[in-house]
């Protein structure tokens, strides 16, 4: 067994001697989001910061689209999304392989905190130069295809990627000390030396797409050496195909989970299509903007906080120390998110008119649709985390291929039946489902760790 292997060990070898029944009268006595998240500082502050970090990591990547836009129109905007979309992809996939395991495993709160911190910094290096060595010989072939916008972006981003990797990796290491200032303060460099790159080329009257990759490569590359000052952690030349290698059989699994979960939340314009027709979708399409936008920054602040904190509580708390953590996540998703479908019941018309123009306001209804579903599967936030921290990502995996099932097939069929409201009660649907799995496997693996942890507490377990 290899060094990073040994330190990758599944969490119930370690912590079975200290758990404890989850009925002991010691974990109800602590209550409370401070006690839940069972950390120094203040749980709150440390939840507003997440937020506005993710508020401003998101408004920033908006902005960019609209600047691209102005400067470069359509076909420019075109070029830079398929190079953003690109980039999305590259999220799910390094989150999955590097950061959510490491915080699934507490990596950077053991007494090797650093050794491990060197070897997930190694590792995302490691995927990126593959990835951008792929992605140059990529973008090639499509510019010798005549698709030169789109190749050239894509040539443009490759040689970043390594850095784009890095910077969002450190933003998960503060993330995972429970220190999300740090994590704020790089995203704060970033994106200070992206729009003063952007401003300073548009000046020089520069208007290609590329410009805007261009600045957002070069914040990442300083925010990415920024990162390494900032946390003391210099990557090596050797260890990240090993530490990736040792948390496959978790992260093989997350991957697929993420994967799913993007290919649902961006295919379902194909299966709507043949029902609604192309001003369907577009209606549809700002009636989701609407409410997913601040949605998801919501949900993903939550996810960015949660996990660790939720891995760190089921260590030294045990189910108690978890369940606590999925609590509070779960109930200040419903509120925040609770609040956007509130405000689009409200004035859904009238946001809708100014937003995207008058003609947008008729989409108002399947807004306020498409606002429930969001509720619907806020439900399950903390069932999601629960089954990440006990390493239960082979279900999460399994629902996600269901539940990307049950979309296509009533995304299609209600599309037809009903048009652009049947399009977002598909998706109502599509999340009660994804919920009801959830909180049912959430359940399930109560019952086994309880069962494994203390036979005789099994009986406590919902």
């Amino acid at each position: 067994m290899t060094d990073i292997q040994a330190r990758a060990m599944p969490y119930r070898a370690e912590v079975v001697d200290d758990a404890r029944p989850v009925d002991e009268p010691a974990a109800k006595a602590k209550s409370g989001l401070r006690a839940a998240l069972a950390v120094p500082g203040s749980a709150p502050r440390r939840a507003a910061i997440t937020t506005i970090d993710q508020c401003f990591s998101s408004a920033s990547n908006f902005a960019v689209g609209v600047v691209v836009a102005r400067v470069a129109g359509p076909a420019g905007l075109g070029a830079y999304s398929i190079a953003y979309a690109v980039w999305l992809v590259l999220a799910v996939v390094h989150r999955a392989m590097v950061t959510d395991p490491m915080a699934i495993d507490g990596d950077a709160r053991r007494d090797d905190a650093h050794t491990r911190l060197q070897s997930g910094a190694t590792a995302e290096i490691t995927f990126g130069v593959v990835v951008a060595i792929g992605m140059a010989a990529c973008a090639a072939g499509i510019m010798v295809v005549g698709q030169h916008n789109v190749g050239l972006a894509l040539l443009v981003l490759a040689p970043f990627v390594p850095f784009l990797l890095i910077q969002d990796y450190w933003r998960w290491v503060g993330f995972m000390q429970a220190r999300p200032t740090q994590s704020l303060l790089n995203d704060a460099v970033f994106n200070c030396i992206m729009a003063a790159l952007l401003v300073a080329l548009i000046v020089c009257g520069l208007r290609s797409p590329s410009i805007a990759i261009l600045a957002w490569g070069v914040g990442a590359a300083v925010a990415a050496i920024y990162g390494a000052r900032q946390f003391r952690v210099v990557p090596q030349r050797q260890g990240g195909v090993a530490m990736m290698r040792s948390r496959w059989h978790m992260s093989k699994w997350l991957l697929a989970s993420g994967v799913t979960g993007w290919g649902s939340n961006q295919a379902w314009p194909i299966f709507a299509a043949p029902g609604v027709g192309s001003a369907g979708l577009g209606g549809v399409r700002a009636a989701q903007s609407l409410v997913a936008g601040p949605s998801l920054v919501l949900l993903q602040a939550g996810g960015s906080m949660g996990l660790p904190e939720a891995s760190h509580g089921l260590e030294h708390h045990g189910w108690a120390g978890l369940k606590r953590v999925a609590r509070w996540v779960t109930v200040l998703g419903i509120v925040s998110v609770g609040a956007v479908a509130a405000l689009v019941f409200v004035a859904g018309p009238t946001i809708l008119s100014k937003v995207y123009g008058p003609e947008f306001a008729k989409y108002a209804l399947t807004a306020q649709i498409i606002g429930v579903a969001w509720l619907v599967q806020t439900v399950s936030l903390g069932s999601v985390i629960v089954l990440k921290a006990t390493r239960r990502t082979r279900q999460l995996s399994n629902i996600g291929f269901a539940a990307f099932f049950v979309s296509a097939v009533t995304l299609v069929t209600f599309s037809y039946v009903w048009g652009v409201q049947g399009t977002a009660w598909a998706m109502v649907v599509n999340s009660a489902f994804m919920a009801t799995a959830l909180l049912r496997a959430e359940r399930t693996a109560a019952r086994e760790f309880a069962a494994e942890v203390h036979p005789s507490a099994a009986r406590w377990a919902p």
